[in-house]
């Protein structure tokens, strides 16, 4: 799949679809708590998003690795 920007579904093929769906079964069984254990990961944001900045710390958090967020906007 190499796709620059995902706009729409209706840019994915069904074989890509069904492969999108295959990797979120796996990684919704197959919790990945440890894949970044003892790593430490730097957010960088130019420009203030929480929403984002939150997605990235939690998903980030979950499989273990510590998180670092710094800030540029402010």
């Amino acid at each position: 799949m190499a796709i620059k920007h995902f706009i729409d579904v209706d840019q994915l093929s069904l074989k890509e679809l069904k492969e999108i769906f295959i990797r979120a079964k796996y990684f919704c069984t197959k919790p990945q708590n440890e894949l970044l254990k003892g790593k430490k990961l730097i957010n960088l944001f130019f420009e203030n998003s929480t929403r984002t900045r939150s997605a990235f710390e939690i998903s980030a958090k979950n499989m273990g690795a510590e998180v670092i967020n710094i800030d540029i906007s402010t």
